[in-house]
């Protein structure tokens, strides 16, 4: 028996057709997302069903991801990969040796600026990854669910992080003798869509456990006491050499098992003369030292890519250890940064590497990953609340079985696939046509990722893709209402 109904027409990425029951995919990057239609608008038909008819099921849950990162940051084999750069360090040492040459006297007769394009042509095929190196802490969540505490990555593009930051990073250059030592060396976390916004604070000195700036012997010629300092700013790196299990560094401690944490850590060595650890402290009013201390501090982010631009780099570093300054540029945030990256990778003539490193550290509180978010999910405007369930599926980490929280975001692949769920949900908004708060809501979210993010503050910095514990929420919530058709009755 057959009969008629009228209904609301939403489009559905389900196919009704018994015979070929096409898995439900979440949506696709690479599909255009078709225009919003405004509530109300649905188009009234007639529809003529079979009362036995039954619909595929949904795909709810996505089945495990592995991820290797470290073949990820190679490009390839590392092993393999190693051999075109110990020929890349061996052209860079020599380039370094004739820098220290004083110009007429080299036998070539090359300037500074040849020597270093010499260089930047022989990277060319070499893995590079971009670095920010700062130092970090996540934003906190807390304030009624509206601190913008999440931000996305540029599509296309991973963000990986490691084990052990900050001053574990350090540790080797400023205590003889002492290796930084991760617990697993080849342990990295990899994020591909939603991740937490973090500060980041480029005036990088590292502290000991008193709080206190360290320091070390120079690594210069005159035998000074150094502030312990990284080059700081967020720069283009070629990928660094897997040193064999055996080697030392210049004081004779044992790297051999950071071969692959080397990355992470600037490549420059940074000699600041503990003269301006009262500027680092910003315990002193003087605009010109301050200058001084910054250029210092970013002398070495010179790149062929000006991702941020190095002045207003210094500029933050010189607000960050001004007494009494009260402006909001004495800090940049993450989502602020990537947008410059997305956008200096849309504006360059040549291809910007896709793979960003973080040397920060992740401290702070956080209570928002797969846990938190679940937890904050309510039974509100007609969406489902969340559940471990609709984040069964999970990303493994060849190398680190085990180590990954089981709840962070970068091991759940739904967080992965934010942009995926993000466009699906923009392409079907018309499902939830008869829920004005929900289609509101979500175009709120729209005009954040795809306005407001490209808004340029007064400082000259993109404001970025800021969202909050409730935007994310939402998302996940229309994401699992779409694929368990919960406005549809069995």
């Amino acid at each position: 028996m057959k009969h008629r109904v009228s209904r609301v027409k939403r489009p559905t990425t389900r196919r009704r057709n018994k015979k070929t029951r096409k898995r439900y995919k979440g949506g696709s990057a690479e599909t255009p997302p078709v225009g919003l239609t405004e509530p109300g608008e649905g188009l009234v038909e007639d529809v003529v069903e079979d009362e036995d008819e039954s619909l595929p099921s949904p795909n709810l849950f996505d089945g495990p991801r592995s991820v290797d990162v470290l073949r990820e940051i190679y490009g390839g084999d590392p092993e393999e990969i190693n051999a075109q750069l110990i020929i890349y360090d061996k052209k860079r040492e020599e380039v370094y040796d004739i820098l220290d040459e004083p110009v007429e006297t080299r036998a070539s007769g090359k300037t500074d600026d040849q020597l270093y394009e010499e260089l930047v042509e022989f990277q060319v095929g070499t893995p590079k990854y971009i670095l920010i190196s700062g130092h970090g802490r996540v934003l906190d969540c807390e304030e009624r669910q509206v601190t913008p505490c999440f931000t996305l990555l540029p599509r296309g593009y991973n963000l990986i992080l490691s084990t052990a930051t900050g001053e574990d990073l350090i540790m080797r250059g400023s205590q003889p003798g002492l290796a930084t030592r991760q617990i697993n060396p080849t342990y990295f976390r990899m994020y591909a869509g939603l991740i937490p916004n973090h500060i980041i604070d480029f005036n990088l000195v590292y502290r000991d456990k008193n709080n206190k700036i360290m320091t070390r012997r120079s690594y210069g010629r005159s035998h000074r006491t150094s502030i312990v300092a990284d080059g700081a700013g967020v720069t283009v790196g070629v990928v660094r050499t897997i040193k064999p299990e055996s080697s030392t560094d210049m004081f004779g401690a044992d790297v051999g098992g950071n071969k692959y944490f080397e990355n992470f850590v600037s490549p420059a060595m940074v000699d600041i003369s503990n003269r301006f650890i009262s500027i680092a402290d910003g315990l002193t009013d003087d605009e010109e030292r301050r200058r001084e201390y910054a250029e210092l501090l970013t002398r070495w982010a010179a790149s062929d890519f000006e991702i941020i631009p190095n002045a207003k780099v210094q500029e933050q570093i010189r607000n960050s250890v001004t007494p009494g300054y009260e402006g909001e540029f004495d800090r940049f945030t993450l989502s602020q940064l990537l947008k410059h990256i997305e956008n200096t990778g849309k504006e360059s003539e040549r291809d910007l590497p896709k793979n960003i490193l973080g040397s920060f550290c992740r401290g702070g509180a956080f209570n928002y990953n797969i846990d938190g978010l679940i937890g904050h999910s309510r039974i509100a405007k007609g969406l489902p609340r969340l559940t471990p369930e609709y984040f069964s599926g999970n990303v493994d980490y060849e190398g680190a079985a085990g180590l990954t929280k089981q709840y962070s975001l970068a091991s759940k692949t739904k967080p992965q696939d934010f942009w995926s769920i993000y466009d699906n949900l923009k392409e079907n908004l018309t499902y939830f046509l008869l829920l004005t708060d929900i289609t509101s809501a979500f175009k709120s979210v729209i005009q954040k990722i795809e306005v407001e993010s490209e808004e340029v503050n007064e400082n000259g910095i993109f404001k970025g893709i800021n969202l909050t514990v409730d935007d994310v929420s939402l998302i996940f919530q229309m994401d699992y209402c779409l694929e368990s058709r919960c406005f549809e009755s069995d």
